[in-house]
């Protein structure tokens, strides 16, 4: 199964002509998505249309790759011509001290800096889920102790053994890791990959060696810490705190909203090396890689601090931003409410994402510009009732978010695209039942309750599902079945060895790196849990559950319940879903 864009389109023309007039969706076709005076169902259409099919996955193929390639070159050129501006504007000198000043008081925490030793470092690494240079495997075992592991000094290695040496079975571990696959590998930086983004362009990204990551990871833990106890930013949980003030600002104007091109990217060494305290960048500039291969073979010289991939990219660059912010305010004589515990202060900022007072928006603009960032002028938005950010779209204070189809390989596709079309209807009231019944037939219809994941089946309201879903006799629950994935595949430990499943990389036997693994959370009794579609892809299956409600979202799902409490109306999204089914 395949995605067709032709009979998708026809559909969802079909039904967005019954919502708007004809000559709005003409516009709309034209390129037109914006207008004076344009009303939120046609905005909506709008936004639907475009995002519909542009995040589509065909996979990678050279052209892709070729001008995600350039991109990445081009960036990394500029990042290397970096130079401060002298004394163009009046104001330029006071915004880049302030920025200084509370970078390094962000850094200085009172008596000392966050971090002065690599065991600070180390007393907190972890290792992350993807791809390692010098790890055959992607889970904790595995790339600390059955790997040969890769790191791009020795001197990191070294100080990694006189750690673990205060840890005895860390050390026993390591002693048999070195028996098994020997010293590590001394490379000289990452590697450059690519991954799908859209029909394009590929995004690239790149693998770290496994213990660069191991402390970027750790510094990535402790910039968190700092973040969420100084200035309020808690990143797991900033990105619902700017989407609710992008809401407020397209209902009143009080706030835009930042986007910025290729952010992670454009952290160039000479602007973080006039920034940053010395100590701050040494930290910096040691864990990361200096050069990066490319897939020709080549290796070319890094002149941005980190890449996609690198494990302290994303703090850094909320750090930065938010100093930005911050100098904007002193600057202008507003005080700054900062996003601490529920507050949604008046700024938010998570990673590349920034949602500022609307009268600071020229400030905060002058310093991204003299700092070397882009903003992307098609996502930022200061002007008009639309804003964006962290995922969420509004117009007039409401969500008009569109429906991203990735790709329709299997049911669980069908039902997530079904789940969210229908959630889009009851966001904005425009109904989709010609596309909803087109995709519908692509598969098999499987109702599950409204709490269920999107890939499960399509959530429908009990009074559609009653005729298709049992009862449990011992428990008076309603049975139904949902569209589940298999449990990934798993490593057997059995009497000294390990069994590794067929199209997977054979690991050695570590029983002191088995236990600390166990007491790390790893390791389930089962066995060492393998990252799902390495090999073969995840598999799914019906499999049969139990609901003692069916309409209301369960407690303990958090999500859901904050989801129902902004803007769900559970009479809305019954008369949505019940016809786009069945009109």
């Amino acid at each position: 199964m395949g995605i067709n864009s032709y009979a998708l389109y026809s559909r969802l023309y079909s039904d967005l002509s019954e919502a708007i007039s004809q000559s709005s969706l003409d516009r709309i076709k034209r390129g037109d998505e914006v207008w004076p005076g344009m009303t939120f169902k046609e905005r909506a259409a709008s936004s639907l249309i475009s995002s519909l099919l542009k995040k589509q996955e065909s996979g990678l193929n050279e052209e892709t790759k070729r001008k995600a390639l350039e991109k990445f070159l081009l960036i990394n050129d500029k990042c290397r011509l970096w130079r401060l501006v002298d004394n163009e504007l009046p104001c330029d000198d006071f915004l880049l001290g302030e920025v200084r000043n509370f970078v390094y008081r962000f850094w200085n925490d009172g008596v000392r800096p966050l971090a002065d030793h690599h065991y600070d470092f180390l007393s907190r690494g972890r290792v992350g889920p993807g791809s390692a240079i010098g790890s055959i495997g992607g889970d904790f075992y595995t790339k600390l102790f059955s790997s040969r592991m890769a790191t791009t000094s020795p001197g990191l290695y070294n100080m990694y053994r006189r750690y673990i040496a205060g840890f005895p079975e860390w050390k026993n571990a390591e002693e048999t890791r070195l028996l098994s696959y020997g010293e590590p590998d001394i490379v000289k930086g990452n590697r450059l990959d690519f991954v799908p983004k859209n029909d394009d362009i590929s995004r690239s990204i790149c693998v770290e060696p496994s213990l660069n990551m191991f402390y970027q990871l750790g510094f990535e833990q402790i910039l968190n810490e700092r973040l969420a106890n100084f200035w309020g930013v808690n990143l797991q949980y900033q990105q619902f705190k700017n989407r609710e003030l992008a809401r407020k600002g397209s209902f009143d104007g009080s706030f835009a909203t930042i986007d910025l091109s290729s952010a992670s990217d454009s952290i160039s060494l000479p602007m973080l090396k006039w920034l940053l305290p010395p100590d701050f960048y040494s930290w910096l500039e040691k864990f990361r890689s200096p050069v990066s291969r490319l897939p020709n073979g080549e290796h070319v010289e890094l002149h941005m601090i980190s890449t996609m991939g690198n494990g302290y990219t994303f703090p850094l660059q909320t750090i930065i931003f938010s100093a930005i912010v911050l100098a904007a305010f002193r600057l202008d004589g507003l005080a700054p409410i900062f996003p601490f515990g529920d507050e949604s202060g008046n700024f938010g900022v998570n990673g590349d994402d920034i949602v500022v007072p609307t009268r600071i928006y020229p400030k905060v603009l002058r310093l991204l510009h003299l700092l070397g960032f882009t903003p992307n002028q098609a996502k930022t938005f200061v002007e008009g009732p639309f804003r964006e950010s962290c995922g969420g779209d509004y117009f007039e204070g409401r969500n008009l978010r569109g429906v991203y189809i990735k790709t329709l390989q299997g049911p669980h596709d069908y039902y997530s695209v079904i789940n969210q079309l229908n959630l889009f209807s009851t966001r904005t009231g425009i109904l989709l039942p010609r596309l909803v019944q087109h995709l519908l037939s692509k598969c098999r219809f499987l109702p599950v309750p409204i709490w269920e994941n999107d890939s499960c089946g399509i959530k429908v309201p009990f009074c559609v599902a009653k005729d298709r879903v049992g009862y449990s006799r011992d428990t008076q629950s309603i049975l139904y079945r949902a569209w589940t994935p298999l449990s990934p595949p798993v490593i057997r430990i059995q009497d000294s060895t390990l069994r590794t499943p067929r199209g997977y990389k054979p690991r050695e036997y570590n029983s002191s790196g088995l236990f600390i693994s166990i007491l790390q959370g790893s390791v389930s009794p089962e066995g060492i849990n393998l990252l799902p579609g390495k090999v073969k892809g995840v598999r799914y299956r019906t499999k049969s559950r139990i609901a003692c409600n069916w309409d209301t979202p369960l407690q303990s799902d958090v999500r859901t319940v904050r989801l129902f409490a902004s803007w769900f109306v559970f009479q809305r999204w019954e008369s949505s879903v019940y016809l786009n089914l069945y009109k």
